[in-house]
């Protein structure tokens, strides 16, 4: 029967790594992809890492490993990294060799998912976690592109897990293995450390509210399940796994040394504008940073995260633009971006993994709850609200809640053939939900939503680059030589076909065929005037095309 499900689990994740596969042909280049693979690049044929430091190397390492073993080499100027893409025929198959890296962060995430809830559980519910996981649009979106969140939501789960894995039962190899995950983590994504940070409190509150003592990290170590050890034994345990991420996060920069303005003006000047007030701290802390230090890549990268987060990003929500954020942004993205049948079941089984907690006094029931809850609360203060991709970690766990959910609804003894009708359509409906969205993962929205989901959301959740291949198909099917357009993208329109098309300007009103990227429209000031027409069609989920002239109204 193990084999079976295993069998199972392969069958699941290889269909869903075939579905990202197909979407690689469907999705032209998106914002970010560009400097992500130039980033890697950069790592991998000089030895360095400077382009756009603000991410740390290892995912765009894994985005950028094929590109560069086809030829691609690195650029210095951010706005050069499409020159790592090439042109003509090398910029597809580079930048479908860039999503390739990808592929084993989505492979990683749905296993992690498998085998941490057949160990917890049993192989049905793991096999029905893994199945709500893999057909989630937005999972699907960001494994199929050569960016760097669907990498993170890996790392951060695997850091987590790892972090569980330890506090049950503390020792020097459970330690190591909380390292090691730390280490890969802070590699992938600056973030990582937050979801950590946040999902550790909140485990940590979880197992302080169900243990008999919760002040004495090693008393009671019957009634806990732990094993007796000392604070200094914890301590040094901790102090293990801190050096081991340390030896991590420096060999991830090659070991480099030096002072963390990397010798560059404008590098200086953004490290002034996050340390304190000037005074002691400030002229302590700058005189830290101008010494020879491990990894300066990575201080320096923390530091510009920083500074995007003081500085905030200019972001939409329902209808409104704000440089601040809303705290209630990752709320209505979850609300409005996931399908309604794993919301239902993500419900249903967080309560029933409290009510087993509590029942059975083990925290460990509470981590795929508290985790995801932690993360949630963590990002809602954040100024930079840009899209659903960076809070993808939570779907992991909440996936595991799904899968408890439709276990016990299969299982139930009260009302079984209600029970089984419940779970059957439920599976159909997220199934149904699943295909659906295919192939337009990026712009997946529920029925909450899915009418007019540019008065919710834009940015990378509906709009984001993605639809310039259907663009040029569409104005060469309907024989359009002449068009104005105003595009959402990054990309060289030369690579997409589209250059020989005339760019519309924001203010300036034109005649005849007009496309333009719903996020030009309602994001970019100057294009507001196309909103009087009517589109006489909608190019995938993100472009409106536009026929205008004296007559039209």
């Amino acid at each position: 029967m193990n084999r079976l499900y295993t069998g199972a689990f392969i069958a699941l994740t290889a269909l869903g790594v075939a579905r990202i596969v197909i979407g690689y042909a469907e999705a032209s280049q998106t914002i970010d992809e560009a400097v992500h693979v130039a980033a890697g690049v950069e790592w991998l044929e000089h030895h360095s890492y400077r382009l756009h430091p603000e991410n740390p190397p290892l995912a765009r390492i894994a985005v950028g490993l094929l590109p560069y073993l086809h030829g691609a080499r690195s650029v210095t100027e951010y706005s050069d990294a499409n020159q790592t893409l090439g042109s003509g025929p090398d910029y597809r198959t580079r930048l479908q060799l860039g999503r390739a890296g990808t592929l084993p962060a989505f492979v990683l995430l749905a296993g992690m998912v498998f085998v941490w809830t057949k160990s917890r559980f049993d192989a049905a519910t793991a096999l029905a976690s893994v199945f709500l996981l893999t057909s989630l649009p937005a999972v699907l979106a960001h494994s199929g592109l050569a960016t760097t969140d669907v990498a993170a939501a890996a790392a951060a789960l695997s850091a987590v897990l790892a972090f569980a894995y330890w506090l049950q039962e503390p020792s020097y190899r459970r330690a190591a293995l909380l390292g090691c995950a730390v280490g890969i983590g802070a590699l992938v994504k600056f973030t990582v450390l937050l979801f950590l940070g946040a999902s550790a409190l909140g485990i940590l509150a979880a197992r302080a509210l169900l243990a008999p003592r919760p002040n004495a990290l090693h008393s009671s170590p019957e009634a806990r399940g732990d094993p007796a050890n000392s604070w200094g034994d914890i301590a040094r345990q901790l102090g293990a796994c801190a050096g081991i991420v340390a030896a991590i996060v420096w060999s991830g920069y090659w070991g480099s040394l030096g002072p963390v303005d990397l010798g560059d003006p404008a590098a200086r000047a953004s490290l002034e504008a996050v340390l304190p007030a000037p005074g002691p701290a400030h002229n302590g802390l700058r005189m830290l940073l101008a010494t020879s230090l491990p990894a300066p890549e990575f201080f320096f990268g923390l530091a510009q995260a920083a500074l995007h987060g003081q500085k905030g990003h200019s972001a939409y929500l329902l209808g409104e633009i704000s440089q601040s954020g809303r705290w209630y942004f990752f709320p209505v993205a979850i609300a409005v971006k996931t399908p309604l049948p794993f919301l239902a079941l993500a419900l249903a089984g967080s309560l029933s993994l409290m009510l087993r907690a509590r029942r059975e006094r083990q925290w460990i029931f509470l981590v795929p709850v508290v985790a995801p809850a932690a993360v949630l609360i963590a990002l809602m203060p954040s100024s930079i609200n840009i899209g659903l991709r960076h809070i993808l970690v939570i779907f992991p766990f909440l996936s595991v809640c799904g899968g408890v959910a439709l276990a016990e609804l299969w299982t139930s003894d009260r009302r079984r053939t209600l029970a089984r009708c419940v779970a059957a359509a439920l599976l159909l409906w997220q199934l149904a939900s699943s295909l659906v969205a295919h192939p337009h993962y990026i712009a997946y929205f529920n029925p909450i939503a899915s009418a007019h989901p540019e008065d919710f959301l834009i940015d990378s959740d509906l709009d984001w680059g993605q639809d310039l291949y259907r663009l040029r198909e569409e104005l060469e099917s309907r024989g359009i030589e002449e068009a104005s357009l105003a595009l959402f993208t990054t990309a060289d329109l030369k690579n997409l076909g589209l250059d020989r098309f005339h760019s519309l300007l924001p203010g300036e009103r034109r005649r005849g065929w007009v496309a333009a990227s719903i996020f030009s429209i309602r994001r970019q000031p100057g294009y507001a005037w196309l909103e009087g027409y009517d589109p006489v069609a909608l190019i995938g989920r993100s472009i409106r095309l536009y026929q205008i002239n004296p007559a039209t109204r």
